[in-house]
């Protein structure tokens, strides 16, 4: 699908575990609390109220619903960053094009990004 391509190094690499969800799928996730995420410094960015969240639509004219499903992996990775993101695996080593789950600054860039995206829509 994309979200992987395969390296032959990395400096990096962390294994994997496979979780499996409750549909019966598998998913394969980075333990990356063993490599990265000790060094990576972790912004902060503040939640709305849920008070707020809550009085916005009493406004509203039009409304939509977003698809959050696999939203991590919507969000591309700069070159520079994707060496951080390798997973060892038994068929070699790869990194994530993507977001993935368990980088430990993920939530702080997933709340920016949709606080910009949605920006002046109320």
């Amino acid at each position: 699908l994309g979200d992987l391509s395969p390296v032959k190094y990395s400096d990096w690499a962390t294994p994997i575990v496979l979780v499996v969800k409750k549909d019966g799928t598998v998913w394969i996730c980075g333990n990356f609390k063993t490599t990265p995420n000790p060094i990576f410094c972790i912004g902060h960015y503040s939640l709305s109220w849920i008070e707020d969240l809550l009085s916005s639509p009493a406004r509203g004219q039009y409304f939509s619903r977003l698809d959050l499903s696999n939203y991590y992996f919507q969000m591309s990775v700069d070159d520079s960053s994707r060496k951080y993101q390798t997973i060892s695996t038994q068929k070699g080593l790869y990194q994530y094009n993507s977001l993935p789950l368990r980088i430990t600054s993920a939530p702080v860039l997933l709340q920016w990004a949709m606080n910009q995206l949605l920006k002046g829509v109320s």
